[in-house]
């Protein structure tokens, strides 16, 4: 599925939230729920829905407001502990100009974002779209404290100019390849 598509189904399902409720609350196999819900959604919906269904419920004890995070499995696997992100953003003096790089699903942007004004970027142009969904769900729960405001970019961070702020970068480890990245020079 391209970039494209994947935004085109979060808009969908966030203009749908009875969707993954509905799944949510359904005790029967995954498959009758595809085979009910289908022709009514469509089969890219009803899969995208129940992949987000099965990340909150992940996420549930994990991330505050789960329940209504924009998630996929692997940035959920691959986002900061809650506490850890936390932790780090208190590092950050506040009132800073803060770059998020690689933001995924957005949990150390939301951490980063009390300390100053944010800008995340993310090469992925719908995790991007999750990050900004995921800040606004923050705020609106009161998870996020604080009035500094947030930009969203989709980029690839090699051809940033960063110069300005202070930075924070916690990369994909992953990036294509089947096996972790342990050593800074892998990420070249």
């Amino acid at each position: 599925m391209t970039s494209e598509e994947e935004i085109r189904i979060l808009h969908q399902l966030r203009e749908h939230p009875e969707l993954p409720a509905e799944i949510a609350a359904d005790p029967h196999s995954e498959l009758a729920v595809q085979q009910r819900l289908r022709p009514k959604y469509g089969a890219d919906l009803v899969r995208a829905a129940i992949g987000l269904v099965e990340a909150r419920r992940k996420a549930a004890s994990l991330l505050p407001s789960a329940e209504e995070l924009w998630l996929t499995r692997v940035g959920l696997e691959q986002s900061t502990a809650w506490e850890v992100a936390q932790h780090k953003a208190k590092r950050f003096p506040a009132g800073s100009e803060i770059r998020d790089l690689c933001s995924g699903i957005g949990v150390d942007s939301a951490a980063l974002v009390q300390q100053g004004s944010l800008v995340s970027f993310d090469v992925d142009s719908a995790m991007i779209l999750r990050c900004q969904w995921n800040l606004e769900v923050w705020r609106n729960s009161g998870v996020i404290r604080g009035g500094y405001g947030a930009e969203h970019q989709a980029a690839d961070i090699r051809s940033l100019d960063v110069a300005r702020g202070l930075l924070h970068i916690d990369p994909d480890r992953r990036g294509g390849r089947e096996r972790p990245v342990k050593r800074l020079e892998q990420y070249c």
